[in-house]
This record gives structure tokens, sequence and C-alpha cells, in this order.
């Protein structure tokens, strides 16, 4: 039996009315079912933003395919705020997933960092904006979330680059590590007093895919369909048919919009999701990168302007799409966001509304969220913590860190969105520190702080002294310490250390000469480890130099000892080495004896086949030696600037040089050793002969 006979059998045998009034009943009770029923099964999309004002926005981005997130990227969106603008907000949008090669996921939210415009940014925790829901029921490792960024006051006007790292594990296929984003998107709004007013709405994705996915899009401020209103659907991963064939069903009908999927780009095997790229400014929808202003979608031109489909003032219309997610292993198909731009008859919302109220507590406190005051109706989401959700300063006492979204409604029915994250530090741990020991006589000892990743700006105290940011504390004394840490807002934690004393002194030299003749000079170079004090101690006399200089000028055995400590004496190290002082004959005179020789034979038989000047001398040195030689008609035979290097008879060409007499020039300087230089020169004939 049908659900509307059984309504009809109970309204009229049970009750006794006649059978057309409960025919017309049994129509009301079954579109009251029908709406109840709608209403649990069709739940609606999270507004996680809606505003009206005088302006414009833009939007693009990229979406990954399948584990191409893997890699490194650099994102440049093409979306830009005209001249004569102002950026009013701008969000950063993803989808963020856990994954795990071994099914066992992390219990700590690694954050990411980004580099945007230059500027590093950090996806973590408290950027989830929806409660966590999964790609596919089936399975445990597909838990998502959407996630939003504010990156309002690090965007330019154009020219807007996103660098992201190699997420997940970045050299093996189909391994994932942590949480991983797939995709960003940039959410651009910009003023302008001398354009009309236009309504955004952002809507996220935060239901668990299943075969065919209902969407409802509610809460809207009324749609003004004179002008082009702009629907942009974001998907993901639709790389297994049918793909992702979406409908739209308004108070006028329903209608097909068209069908999304992955796409080979170019050519390439990289495959990426389609994007509803766009402009819309004074009730006119442009659309970007291929994207184009028409009433349907297709593959990737996800964008359509659906104001045919729509009545005037209607605020609230479903789209449904189906889902292969549920079947499929690496997939996740399915709608990560709704982005809706149009001209409503909403007055504007004033600009403070905009700013993201952030509150931070220590665990265990509670304090008050405030939305704008003056409006007709509030609704904060989610309730969890809240005294009351329909107030608009409720107190608020929860466990977590959680993103609260207000929806603040006037008296016309025109709403907007109010956000509020509530920080909760839980007490500042530090990951682990360490405690070096000081060494005897310097107040050096250390202790080093490794601070947890949730680093919100910690101080760090000893024993209630004043409070400092390094994570580093030097020159401390040996005894028992009291560590204080305390975050940006007070919350505090405590800790104890001891720092211990060491004597880590070392006295070592190195002498240079250890013996010689008597007068001997001798250095000694200090290799003192741990020590900044030095006291020499050699032939009864001392010095406080670091390095010794010392000459002895009588003979004999000799100790010399170092005494080294650092600050205080008792702290030392001593150090002795033995130099002997011996008795020198003084050394012979300088002399110098040089020949030239006047005649040689090249005739290869052993004796005489060079020629060559000949130096016997005794610390006498040469330099600037220069030696040529002419035959009778003066053409160069031979030339050279080192004094040992013989002529073997050839010309400067290597023809041998025929027997005859031959004229020579040499020059040098002769230096001794007191350094006295005498300028040398000789000329003369010399034969050769074959």
């Amino acid at each position: 039996m049908s659900f509307k006979k059984i309504i009809y059998f109970l309204l009229r045998n049970k009750y006794g009315l006649n059978r057309n009034f409960a025919k017309r009943q049994m129509k009301v009770v079954f579109r009251i079912f029908l709406l109840c029923f709608s209403s649990f099964q069709l739940k609606a999309q999270e507004l996680y933003y809606q505003s009206t004002y005088k302006g414009g926005v833009s939007y693009d981005g990229k979406s990954y395919y399948s584990l191409d997130w893997y890699n490194a990227d650099s994102i440049k969106f093409q979306n830009s705020v005209p001249a004569g603008c102002t950026i009013k907000k701008a969000f950063l949008i993803s989808l963020k997933f856990s994954c795990s090669t071994f099914g066992v996921y992390p219990a700590i939210d690694y954050p990411i960092s980004f580099n945007y415009n230059g500027h590093s940014i950090q996806f973590d925790t408290s950027d989830n904006a929806t409660p966590l829901f999964y790609t596919r029921p089936i399975q445990v490792n597909a838990q998502c979330w959407m996630c939003v960024k504010d990156v309002t006051t690090l965007t330019q006007n154009n020219n807007n680059m996103l660098v992201t790292p190699c997420q997940g594990a970045c050299y093996g296929v189909n391994e994932c590590t942590y949480y991983d984003y797939d995709g960003f998107y940039l959410l651009l709004l910009y003023e302008n007093n001398t354009y009309s007013n236009v309504n955004v709405a952002l809507y996220l994705n935060n239901m668990t895919y299943v075969p065919i996915m209902n969407y409802t899009l509610n809460n809207l401020n009324p749609i003004n369909t004179a002008n082009d209103v702009a629907l942009s659907i974001e998907s993901v991963d639709d790389q297994v048919s049918p793909y992702l064939q979406y409908q739209l069903t308004s108070s006028v009908s329903t209608f097909t919009l068209g069908t999304l999927r992955d796409v080979s780009l170019s050519g390439s095997t990289n495959y990426e999701t389609g994007m509803g790229s766009f402009q819309y400014q004074n009730g006119v929808l442009t659309g970007l990168n291929g994207n184009i202003n028409s009433p349907s979608i297709d593959s990737t031109d996800a964008l359509c302007n659906i104001k045919t489909y729509l009545t005037n003032n209607t605020a609230s219309f479903s789209l449904t799409a189906n889902s292969s997610t549920v079947t499929t292993v690496n997939g996740s198909d399915g709608t990560e966001a709704f982005i809706l731009a149009y001209s409503t008859p909403c007055l504007s919302v004033p600009n403070n509304a905009d700013s993201l109220k952030i509150y931070k507590l220590c665990a265990g406190q509670s304090t008050q969220l405030n939305a704008s005051a003056g409006y007709t109706n509030y609704n904060w989401f989610p309730t969890t913590g809240l005294s009351s959700a329909s107030i608009a300063n409720p107190n608020v006492h929860t466990t977590g860190t959680t993103n609260y979204i207000c929806y603040v409604k006037d008296a016309a029915g025109c709403m907007h969105t109010e956000h509020a994250q509530v920080i909760i530090h839980t007490p500042p741990t530090p990951q682990s520190f360490t405690a070096t020991a000081a060494v005897c006589g310097v107040i050096q000892g250390t202790l080093t702080i490794t601070p947890n990743y949730h680093n919100y700006g910690y101080g760090y105290s000893l024993n209630s002294a004043t409070t400092q940011t390094n994570t580093t504390f030097s020159n401390l004394s040996a005894g028992h310490y009291t560590l204080t840490i305390t975050d940006s807002i007070g919350c505090m934690v405590k800790d104890t250390f001891n720092i211990k004393e060491v004597n880590n002194a070392q006295a070592q030299f190195y002498l240079t000469p250890y013996s010689g003749c008597e007068p001997l000079s001798i250095y000694g170079s200090n290799l003192s480890s741990n020590t900044n004090a030095y006291v020499w101690y050699v032939n009864g006399d001392s010095a406080t130099t670091q390095n010794l200089s010392y000459t002895f000028t009588d003979t004999g055995m000799y100790n010399i000892t170092l005494f080294t400590y650092e600050n205080l004496r008792a702290c030392s190290a001593t150090a002795t080495q033995t130099v002997l002082v011996k008795y020198c004959p003084p050394p012979p005179p300088d002399s110098i004896s040089i020949t030239v020789p006047n005649i040689f034979s090249p005739n290869a038989d052993g004796t005489n086949d060079t020629w060559q000047l000949l130096i016997y001398n005794r610390n006498y040195t040469i330099s600037n030696y220069q030696c040529t030689i002419y035959d009778r008609w003066g053409l160069k035979m031979f030339s050279s600037t080192t004094a040992n290097e013989a002529w073997s008879g050839r010309t400067t060409s290597g023809e041998s040089c025929s027997a005859d007499a031959y004229f020579y020039i040499i020059k040098f300087i002769e230096t001794n050793s007191k350094g006295t230089a005498e300028q040398k020169e000789f000329k003369g004939f010399l034969e050769l002969v074959r």
C-alpha cells in the first residue's frame, strides 16, 4: 500500500472524515510530510559567507586531478580587481582530506606552509570551515573538510600567486601522509561606490558523498533576475563515468545544467577538473579562462547564468548531482563549493561586519561572542559551547578551537554572515627542552626549548624573571631553575630542571723550536680549550699573554709551563714542555766563485758537450740572471734567464751551430746573507769545436 493510501485510510476510517474532505486533508498531510522529509534528506549546504555591497566579485583557481597534488606547484590566479576599486575580501578555498598509506591517521594535524604573494602562510585545523565529512562513506580514510583562509591583507589587485609545497609523499605513487589539499581557489571581492549592489554567497559542501547528491542553497538574499545570476560550481576528481551531471530545481521547474568531468588540457596526461572562473559587476557576468556566460555547464566550463531558471526575488533553489565516489577506490567525485554572484534589492552591509573576530582563550576559559548590533535575527553555527545560538552576543565555553558563523538578518529578511574564531590554547607544553652544564668558573649553562608546532608566540621565563621569546637561555650558573612558558594570551605551564657544573679546562701548547743554538728564540702557540686566562712560567719569568715569545741567551735545559683557567684559578689546567739550548760554533764566511767556460765540444761524446756558467757559492743568491750568445755577425744564437740552463750548441731555431768563435754577455745580481747586493757582468768569447 502506498503512503498516500495509508494517509487516506487513516483520515477516512479512523477519524470518520468524508471522502472529499479526507482527500483534501490527505494532500495537506502529504505535502507537510514531503516538506519535513525533504528538509531532513536535503540537508542544506553550509552558507559560509554572504554579503551585499557596492562592487564586484572575481573567482579563479586550480583543482587537482587524483594524486597530482603530490607535486609542488605555482598557481597564478587570473582574477583581478578593476582600476578604481579596492579589495573588500579575499578567501583562499580548498578541500582538505586525510590519508595514510597504512590506514593509520595522524593524531596531530600538521600544518602545511605555503607562499602567497611572497608571504609564508599555513593551512591547519584552524582553517577548517566545515565539520568532518567523508568522500566515500565505505572508506574511513576519506575524511574531508572544506577549508577557507582569509588572505585579504596579503592579496594584490592582480598577479596573485600561490606556491604550494610537495604535499604528502612526493617520492612514491599512491602514498599519502597526514593531510593534503586538493586544489586552491581565490574568491576576490572588490568595492566601488559607483557600482551597483552585488550579493555574493559562498556555499561549502559538508555532506558525505552518496550516489545521488542533493544540495540546497537557501537563506539567500532575494535574487534580481533582471540581471545576470552567476553560479560557479567547484568540483573535484570527476574521472569516472557518468561524471558529474547537475540539475537545478526552482519554483519554475527542473533544469539540466550539464556535465562536469576531468579533461586532458593541452594534450597533457594530467587531468584537471573544470572551474567556474568568472568576473561579476554591475549585473553583468563575464567568464574567465574558457568559461562563458551561458545557461549551461560543460566539461571544463563550470560556470552558468541561471537567471532564466529562477523567479524574481527567489531566495533558494536546489541542485542534484550524481557521484561515483561510493564505488571507486581513488576517486573523490563530488562538489566542493558553489559561488553565487547576482543583483539584489538588499542594502549594503557595513564593512565592519566583514572582519573576522578572533577570541583567544586558555583551556577552561569562556568569553562572549559579538555580532553587529541592531539586527532582527541571529543564528550562530555551530551551536557547540554557546549559551544561546539566537542572540547577538552569546557566551561561549568550548574545549577546542572552533570557527563560528553568525547568520544575521535585518527586518526586511536580508541576511549576511559574520565570522568568529575561538582559539582554545592548550597549555603551551614544549615538545622538549635540553639543558647543558655550566663550565667551572663560567656562567654559561644553557637551556634550549623545542616548542611544539602550535607555537603561538610563546614567552619563556626562568625563576619568574623577565619573559623572553627566544627559545634559548644562555649564561646560566649551576643550580635549580623553574621554567615558565606563557603563550600570547597568558596560558601558562611550568617545569623544573638543573644546570650542572663541569670543569672542561684543557691546557695544551705547541712549541717552535724545541731545541737550537744560543741565543734561541722560541714561540709557544696556545692550543688550550675551554679557558680564557693564561700564565706562562719560563726561566724564572712569567707572562699573561695568550701565546708566548721568549729568547734564551744561555745554554741549558729549560722547562716551559702553561697555567690556564676560565675566570676562576680554581678551574685550571697545566701543561709543561722542555727546551734544549746548545752552543754552536759560528759558520764560515759567505763566499762565491763564478767561472765562465771558454770552449766546449757539442759532439755527443759525453765530455764537455754543453756550455754553462759554473757557480760555487755559500750563502749567496743569484737573481735577475740574463745570458745571451751571438755569432761573429751579431746574430743571437742562445738566450736564457736561468743560471743553471746550459747551451747545447744549437741556434734558437734548433739548428746545429758551426765550429767557430762566439761572443757572450752575462748579467746578474749576487746577494750575500747580510743582504748586500752587487751587479755582475761578464763579456767574452767562447770557442765551439766539433
